[in-house]
């Protein structure tokens, strides 16, 4: 073939389609850095691209991007950071809401963000407004409608709406927390309310107040005050409070007091570390990690080598310094991610978890155990069912658990379609509406006005409206590997584009696709014919 015309068709075929660029298979993301949950999305990281990944509860990847830096989602949107170090932000469907202008920001709470250009901060909306101008030396997150900042020689208290609560403070300030600031100056801690009006005594030590008490140090000891500053417990080394359980260091181990500080019980370990939302990381002997509830019971009997704090139910754990990371909840049971990616995931209705038992069950995304762990192993729900295992044999099962029989599922591709073969010669496959529909050949993938489907030598395109049969291949050599894409397939190097009530065939050598990256590939605007090569050099 010419080499200037391939360039030219080439050329011609950019003008015609795009390819949405997408990861199909969950391989790619076995292997990103997992981070904890936020407004329902989990970020993952990878060393190539695409670098920048979001999951939801069942594992579905909702969101692929191709930037060095992203964070976690506050308030349903996410900092990104481009490649020439600039920031802006991306909503849940990846769209960018704000543009890439920033050379620093914050996350987002209480509707604003903190933004840095050119040396100065501010903060916008959630619209990208910037709603207070951008002229402090610093600025923090807003915490109870009030955000401190700096004009570079003193610190001041605005409200959301940019106005000086209090200017000329010369002290540190922290958020607010409770109603009260906990503030630092030369001659110790103390607090302000909202008004920036100085509250209490000065401490020695003090710490940000949590569920209306906090901790403070005087020469006569340490106690914790609640929020009309009354003395309401002595502790000498429980510092930090949270769900409602303080944490006393003890000369063998650590001690548990609820919050009129009567002990619970007593820990024996290493370090215990603040509870969040309900449970906390005890490190049991060294870099051996368990979790407890605010009663001080295990959740299980495991010794991870590493264990997160939980966020939205979810913790990550390892068990070994050469062993993956992954999730579990409460009770300790691993939930497992296929990290499917795009419309390939099938797994919208439930995805399999492990307990502490080693036995299979399924969970909804709300972590309700819908079907019980009664399983050797168990994988991922495909148009409705899903392949489990018990000792050696394996079944079907359908959404609530119940068994199929065999001769009622037939073939279950992990990508595309159920059929079985019919008494009398031919097909049954369930279409897309869940309805049973008799095929002439086997049936490989269903698309929105075709199946694609093979018999001994030949594939075809069978045409669901018009009830026909395009043969559109030979098979070589008893080959029928396909490549599956959600408008396309790839047999023997050629590329099958459905679009329409038509399909063109494309060499992939000459256009140059990655089948493995691409998902789906998108008609330009005003094309409603793309012409075959030898359309093309026929003109």
């Amino acid at each position: 073939m010419n080499d200037k015309v391939i360039n030219e068709y080439r050329d011609y075929l950019l003008k015609c389609f795009t390819a949405n660029m997408n990861y199909k298979r969950g391989e790619h993301y076995m292997n990103a850095q997992l981070s904890l949950f936020h407004n329902g999305y989990a970020k993952l990281t990878n060393m190539s691209a695409p670098r920048l990944l979001y999951m939801d509860k069942l594992g579905k990847v909702r969101i692929v991007l191709d930037y060095p830096y992203g964070g976690d989602f506050y308030e349903e949107l996410a900092k990104v950071r481009n490649e020439y170090g600039l920031y802006g932000f991306i909503n849940k469907n990846g769209q960018i809401v704000i543009p890439f202008k920033y050379t620093n920001v914050g996350d987002f709470h209480e509707g604003l963000a903190k933004v840095e250009l050119n040396g100065l901060w501010g903060y916008v909306n959630n619209k990208g407004e910037e709603v207070i101008s951008i002229t402090y030396k610093k600025a923090d997150d807003f915490s109870e409608s009030l955000a401190v900042v700096s004009n570079g020689t003193n610190n001041l208290i605005i409200d959301a709406n940019g106005t000086i609560i209090k200017d000329g403070i010369t002290y540190t300030i922290y958020p607010f927390k409770c109603g009260y600031a906990r503030c630092l100056e030369n001659s110790g801690y103390f607090f302000i309310d909202k008004a920036g009006n100085k509250v209490g005594e000065t401490y020695l030590e003090a710490e940000d107040f949590s569920s209306n008490l906090a901790y403070v140090k005087t020469v006569e000891g340490g106690f914790f005050i609640d929020t009309t500053f009354t003395k309401k417990f002595g502790s000498l080394n429980a510092k930090h409070y949270s769900s409602g359980i303080a944490i006393s260091k003890e000369m063998a181990g650590f001690s548990l007091l609820d919050i009129n500080g009567k002990f619970i019980t007593q820990i024996n370990a290493l370090n215990v570390r603040d509870f969040k939302e309900g449970f906390s990381a005890v490190e049991r002997s060294s870099f051996v990690w368990s979790y407890i509830n605010t009663q001080g019971k295990l959740i299980n009997n495991f010794g991870y080598n590493y264990a997160s704090d939980f966020s939205e139910g979810l913790a990550i754990v390892r068990n070994s310094n050469n062993s993956p990371f992954y999730y579990i909840n409460y009770l300790g049971e691993e939930i497992i991610f296929n990290y499917y990616s795009g419309d390939f995931d099938t797994s919208d209705i439930l995805v399999p978890f492990r307990n502490t038992k080693n036995k299979y069950g399924y969970k909804d995304i709300n972590g309700n155990t819908i079907i019980k762990p009664i399983y050797d192993m168990a994988y991922e729900y495909v148009n409705g069912i899903a392949l489990v295992k018990v000792g050696t044999g394996t079944k079907y099962i359908d959404e609530q658990g119940k068994i199929i029989p065999n001769n009622k599922v037939g073939m279950l591709n992990n990508e595309s379609i159920r059929y079985k073969k019919k008494l009398f010669g031919g097909y049954q496959y369930l279409n897309n509406r869940k309805e049973l529909v008799s095929i002439k050949y086997m049936p490989i993938h269903e698309y929105d006005k075709y199946v694609l489907c093979y018999s001994s030598s030949n594939l075809y395109l069978f045409d669901k409206v018009n009830n026909t049969y395009q043969e559109i291949s030979e098979i070589y050599n008893g080959n029928i590997k396909v490549e599956l894409g959600l408008n396309y397939f790839v047999y023997n190097d050629m590329l099958y584009y459905l679009y329409g009530d038509e399909y063109v065939v494309i060499n992939t050598h000459i256009f140059n696709f990655d089948r493995n990256k691409i998902i789906r590939l998108e008609l330009l605007e005003g094309v409603t014919h793309i012409m075959s090569f030898d359309e093309f050099t026929k003109r």
